[in-house]
């Protein structure tokens, strides 16, 4: 466990780091563009979340069963799940190519250029996207955790050194740069990439089989990802308008860095526990396993987001005034976080395949978010507020999912 915790520390430092630059090439570049042109910017990307539904076929049974074969030493097993999720992952690239290449030519012809470059742009970001989704589970070893932690750095550096394009040219500068960025992250996952291998298969028999195991438990999530959020800052923009969704954007970017911390744990510990899933075979001793790291990293988390909500009130009051009110979000939706890092075990309940708990949570969850973002006064601060409702919830029933389990387990062992 001692190994597990200097893990986290080492990638959480070069997720710090990466942080603090991308933090401070948003407050530079916040300084240039105004609410409503970031509002207009991000706006395209809602259609590029909706696609990402598409991970759903094949997402849960790769990040559980790549893991765990690789732990149980089925080396050929394992690689046959790459060769079918790397085929799975080219199609969904060329079909993101196609749809968004069709609206780049639409705007074109009607001379939108700025739909254009919208639509160009969500081209790049959905094939980088798609890697991501594919390169993100093969990292477990602490020596592969530190090549992910150069990937996220130097991609934070990259977008840094293209700032002056934003301040040159606006909007396409935004473009430009998340171009540019977007190849500095493409280029050097593909030179850190786990797995070289560049074979292909995708075999009917295979994806099916993957299929059967992804769809119960990615469904749940998938809907909630890739529907109910773009959806509701679809929502947003069309009834609060682009310069609330502007600032709504600004929030969510703030709110982004600060979840990088939950986000880089659960991940090693999520690898530590699947590799460890057939050694353990117990619901009991995987959760003894992960709970300590977690309430550790769950504690600190605490001090983590107080500091953070103190230095984000202090520069959006003192120098990025037009983004202001982001801070009703940011105040509510900070302490999203705790949870996040609290929801580290519900690993466990990928791992059992507890399918009608993953439902549960997931749908009392959006039931609770949607609910108050619908039949309360539309504002951002009653959207975040819907938010953090809706975790809290989710949070609580997987750790009575995960006792029930335990306890059931050991009744059955007498």
């Amino acid at each position: 466990m001692n190994g597990t915790l200097k893990t986290i520390i080492s990638f959480l430092s070069g997720n710090l780091f990466s942080v603090i630059i991308s933090s401070i090439s948003v407050i530079l570049f916040a300084k240039w563009v105004e609410p409503e042109v970031l509002g207009d910017f991000r706006k395209y990307g809602i259609l590029t979340s909706y696609l990402g539904v598409s991970k759903i076929i094949v997402d849960a049974a790769y990040r559980r069963g790549y893991v765990i074969l690789l732990g149980n030493q089925d080396f050929e097993e394992a690689n046959k799940v790459l060769a079918t999720v790397r085929s799975y992952y080219y199609i969904v690239a060329i079909f993101g190519f196609l749809v968004f290449g069709t609206l780049a030519t639409y705007a074109a012809i009607n001379e939108d250029w700025m739909s254009f470059q919208g639509w160009s742009l969500q081209i790049v970001l959905f094939i980088v996207l798609n890697l991501t989704n594919y390169s993100t589970p093969q990292y477990r070893s602490n020596h592969q955790f530190n090549k992910l932690n150069f990937i996220n750095i130097a991609t934070a550096i990259g977008g840094f050194i293209f700032l002056p394009f934003i301040y040159f040219f606006g909007f396409s500068g935004l473009v430009i740069r998340s171009v540019l960025q977007s190849f500095v992250n493409f280029g050097v996952n593909l030179f850190y990439i786990p797995s070289k291998s560049s074979f292909f298969s995708l075999k009917s028999k295979d994806l099916l089989k993957m299929t059967k195991i992804s769809l119960p438990l990615d469904i749940p999530n998938s809907i909630e990802s890739y529907i109910i959020k773009p959806s509701i800052n679809l929502y947003i923009l069309n009834k609060l308008g682009v310069s609330e969704f502007g600032i709504f954007v600004m929030a969510i970017t703030f709110q982004s860095f600060i979840r990088t911390i939950p986000t880089s744990i659960n991940q090693i510990l999520n690898a530590k526990v699947s590799l460890k899933h057939k050694e353990f075979n117990s619901i009991k001793r995987s959760f003894n396993f992960i709970l300590r790291p977690t309430l550790i990293s769950s504690v600190s988390g605490v001090g983590i987001l107080l500091i953070f909500l103190l230095m984000i009130n202090y520069v959006l009051t003192n120098y990025l005034i037009k983004y202001e009110d982001s801070l009703q979000v940011i105040n509510i939706r900070g302490f999203e976080i705790i949870f996040v890092m609290l929801s580290a075990p519900f690993v466990i309940i990928n791992n059992n395949l507890m399918y009608k708990e993953r439902w549960i949570m997931t749908f009392l969850k959006l039931i609770i978010t949607i609910s108050i973002i619908f039949f309360y006064p539309l504002s951002l601060k009653s959207v975040s507020f819907a938010y953090l409702t809706g975790i809290v919830v989710h949070t609580i029933l997987g750790y009575f999912f995960i006792y029930r389990k335990i306890f059931y387990e050991k009744n059955n062992s007498f």
